[in-house]
């Protein structure tokens, strides 16, 4: 019943074939190629109810011949042997299976002409790929053993034969099989790599010579490449009939009781003897001093070479059960309704449990076949089987109710090189209705940051800007370690593309500007804006748009709600450094950590110049507001990784500047600009993203 459904079945060739085998789909025995094993000697397999015997050349090498048909009173071919009923090989379309033979797999399904399952198909993993027992999935190999990986982990397929685009996701700790976007298909001779596994044309069903009478049964053609299936010449019948020790002729010459010219009659000159065995029983004598090898054999035998012996009987029996020669029957049902049959033995589906097999979905605890039921939970154990209802993201603790709650990590300040690392975590984002100053768009939600990221120290500078962009918006030579203003989102955007440039990182955005020529005089025509005399206007880069944002290995703005938790460092309070007294006089927390209206005298002031967080970082309150990367929402809710509206053209300021009051200070507080209108207080800070996803 199937391609290459490895049973072995230690039986002469001669009693499956009438003819002797050949070669298989490689071409047989050729001087010129090195020797190959395609399968073990004796092994027999089945091909669409056709039976194939796996011998070995006069080279030693190992081929599978062409397929026979069963004879008529056992059509079916089920597990490498005739059978009179077919019977299920497999336990479930789709499932598959490693095979134990070097590096290779078969699926279940249904093939022939019959309503069983079959397995598929032989096919092989990739060369740096092993066959998972549990799954029969092909995985990434580390030296001999799966790849370890984090969850939410992925890894990048190479594109290998005709499949391409593909994704690994990590699965119980290790990289599981490729999710291709175009193929795998099963092998076909056509010199291309179909099935993905790094090898062109291998594993192929072989594909049955024109003349298979006598001498010429089982002969098959080779795989030609591109060309296809090439037909059998002379030399390659000589060939086939030398691997079995017989004679080839074109034209019959030699009596030797075989076909050697392959037309179906037997010592066809006039001078030879002619077998007579046509009522004669097995292994008496055939008239011209040989036996005859088929016949008649008592009640339970078959003839064999030229001999009776035992004939296997598994219809109606279980698995593993007598065949009535002394060999457990390799098909058959199993008394266990979670367990199937496999050569002879009932192996479980899914899950063996202190000797029973436990249904789908279920575990061992305690000795015994358990269904978890994590219902309404989150985390934790479930309190049934014991077994973990999930684990909570970054930044959240599972409660004994089982829930996920949001709890903000200790901060560590970590800076190095200008750079402040800012830990993924959970964090109450938005202020509390008490909160003196609030404004009506700060309502409090959740937020789960999954990704660590690097934050400047400080605000961009003017000598900064200069150096890398080539012209700067405000007067260096006034005060080089100001902060740059009068910047448009646009020219942030064009300075962290730049930045990522220089360090060889991605880039996060896209000139979608025209490029013209721009000045005072002269300007860009809405959206672009003149920067350096040049129309610029940017957006997020198709790959990283939208959620994809934290994606960017580059340099980027941060979003709303990483600026705020990069602010806050682990503080529940107003300002980071504990509450504020007022909202337009002077505030002594105010005071400490930034240059505001009561104490900047209206002017920017040089960075890393008051108290900073405890993440390492300044002046995120006053000095200048900063741009981040989202479009403004006025609703905000809970959510993990948010990147602000989809829709509408100003994007978020925060942090307050030089000029205001200390109630936009706050960490809470929000504002938004037209992202073409420079302010001459507003500049900005990058981040860059340093960790995927966490669990």
């Amino acid at each position: 019943m199937r391609i290459l459904g490895l049973s072995i079945l230690i039986i002469s060739c001669t009693a499956c074939l009438e003819g002797k085998p050949l070669p298989s789909s490689d071409g047989g025995p050729d001087s010129s190629r090195s020797c190959t094993q395609n399968c073990t000697q004796g092994e027999s397999a089945c091909v669409k109810d056709q039976l194939m015997l796996c011998i070995k050349d006069e080279k030693g090498c190992t081929h599978w011949t062409a397929p026979q048909p069963c004879p008529s009173d056992r059509p079916h071919c089920s597990n490498g042997r005739c059978e009179a009923q077919c019977t299920d090989e497999c336990a479930q379309i789709g499932q598959r299976r490693c095979t134990g033979v070097g590096n290779q797999y078969q699926i279940c399904g249904q093939f022939d002409s019959d309503t069983c399952r079959d397995w598929g198909q032989l096919a092989s993993c990739g060369t740096d790929e092993l066959c998972l027992e549990k799954t029969g999935q092909c995985i990434p190999s580390c030296d001999g053993k799966p790849c370890e990986c984090s969850p939410g982990q992925t890894q990048t397929c190479p594109d290998v034969g005709i499949c391409k685009g593909g994704i690994r996701s990590c699965q119980d700790g290790y990289f599981g099989p490729c999710a291709w976007v175009v193929g795998p298909k099963p092998e076909v001779c056509d010199g291309v790599d179909n099935d993905c596994n790094n090898k062109i044309d291998d594993q192929l069903p072989p594909e049955g010579c024109a003349k298979q009478e006598g001498v010429c049964q089982g002969s098959v053609k080779p795989c030609g490449g591109t060309s296809g299936w090439l037909d059998c010449t002379e030399s390659d019948y000589q060939a086939h009939a030398k691997s079995s020790g017989l004679t080839y002729e074109a034209t019959e010459t030699i009596c030797d009781s075989h076909d050697n010219d392959c037309n179906g009659a037997v010592d066809e000159p006039s001078d030879c003897c002619k077998p007579d065995c046509a009522t004669k029983a097995c292994g008496d004598p055939d008239g011209c001093g040989g036996t005859c090898q088929t016949g008649t054999c008592p009640p339970g035998q078959e003839c064999q070479a030229g001999k009776c012996v035992c004939k296997p009987d598994c219809a109606g029996k279980d698995c593993g059960a007598d065949d009535g020669c002394g060999s457990p029957c390799p098909t058959g049902p199993c008394p266990d309704p979670n367990a199937s049959c496999d050569a002879g033995v009932c192996k479980c589906d899914f899950v063996e449990c202190s000797g029973k097999c436990c249904a789908s979905g279920d575990v061992c605890a305690s000795g015994a076949c358990c269904t978890p039921d994590c219902t309404g939970l989150e985390c934790g154990p479930d309190p049934k089987c014991g077994t973990s209802c999930g684990t909570c993201a970054n930044g959240q603790v599972c409660l004994p109710k089982g829930t996920c709650s949001c709890q903000m990590p200790a901060p560590q300040k970590a800076c190095t090189g200008g750079w402040c690392t800012v830990p993924a975590g959970c964090f109450k984002m938005g202020s509390p209705q008490g909160e003196l100053c609030r404004g009506s768009d700060e309502a409090q939600h959740q937020i789960t940051l999954s990704h660590a990221i690097q934050v400047a120290e400080t605000e961009v500078t003017c000598s900064a800007f200069q150096a890398l962009m080539g012209y700067s918006t405000t007067s260096v030579s006034d005060c080089s370690d100001c902060p740059v203003a009068s910047v448009a989102w646009h020219e942030a955007a064009a300075f962290c593309n730049a930045r990522s440039k220089k360090d060889g990182h991605a880039e996060c955005y896209v000139d979608k500007g025209s490029g013209a020529a721009c000045s005072p005089t002269s300007p860009c025509a809405a959206p672009e804006v003149c920067a350096n005399k040049k129309c610029i206007s940017f957006e997020a880069a198709a790959t990283y748009a939208g959620s994809k944002v934290y994606d960017c290995p580059g340099y980027r703005l941060p979003t709303e709600a990483e600026w705020e938790y990069a602010y806050r460092a682990g503080a529940p309070s107003a300002l980071y450094n504990g509450a504020i007294t007022a909202c337009a006089a002077a505030d002594t927390n105010a005071d400490a950590i930034a240059w505001y209206d009561k104490n900047s005298a209206g002017d920017v002031h040089p960075v890393g110049g008051k108290l900073a967080n405890d993440y390492g970082l300044s002046d995120m309150a006053g000095n200048v507001e900063e741009w981040c990367s989202d479009r403004y929402q006025a609703t905000l809710a809970t959510a993990t990784d948010p990147w602000g509206a989809t829709s509408g053209t100003e994007r978020v300021v925060r942090g307050g500047h030089a000029g205001a009051p200390a109630g936009k200070l706050r960490a809470a507080a929000r504002a938004k600009a037209d992202p073409a209108t420079p302010h001459n207080r507003r500049g900005f800070r990058c981040v860059r993203t340093i960790s995927p996803p966490s669990p």
